[in-house]
């Protein structure tokens, strides 16, 4: 199971009132109620990471990881998507970055990497197939030729 905590306006309802009480504990509030538009990104980056479990006492570097993840990667578009795990074993982000070293660099600058609580990052490109409407810029052509040589025409 995953639980989508960014970008905020599509957070899973389960973890909502979470999110906006740390927003507000981090002096973010004013991005409660703020919606991003996604747009379909050229390239899409999934990183899955190992998570450790945080500590009492770890408000600040939940603040800190809050900044970094809606402050500055969601607000410049460069999350497309991510979250938590269900079991809070690890982490899922998907990133609309041009290259793999960007994807890197956007999660290794976390605070939750730097002080070791993501770990273990596994990063692949990922190519949305379905809905075709929302199909990777980048992989569009190629799957509109595959589905209409096997007589599937996209719609």
């Amino acid at each position: 199971e995953w639980f989508i905590h960014g970008p905020l306006n599509l957070a899973s309802p389960a973890h909502r009132s979470m999110l906006e009480e740390s927003l507000r504990k981090a002096g973010m509030a004013y991005l409660i109620g703020k919606k991003i538009r996604i747009k379909n990104p050229e390239r899409l980056f999934v990183c899955f990471s190992k998570m450790a479990p945080l500590s009492k006492g770890s408000g600040e570097i939940v603040k800190e990881h809050f900044r970094y993840q809606f402050g500055y990667l969601w607000q410049e578009g460069l999350t497309w998507a991510g979250g938590p795990l269900g079991n809070y074993i690890g982490s899922l982000q998907i990133l609309a970055v041009s290259s793999l070293e960007e994807a890197k660099k956007a999660v290794e600058n976390d605070p939750f990497y730097i002080k070791g609580i993501f770990y273990d990052n596994e990063f692949y490109e990922w190519f949305i197939h379905m809905p075709f409407n929302k199909a990777s810029i980048a992989h569009k052509e190629n799957l509109r030729l595959s589905l209409t040589n096997i007589g599937i025409m996209p719609y």
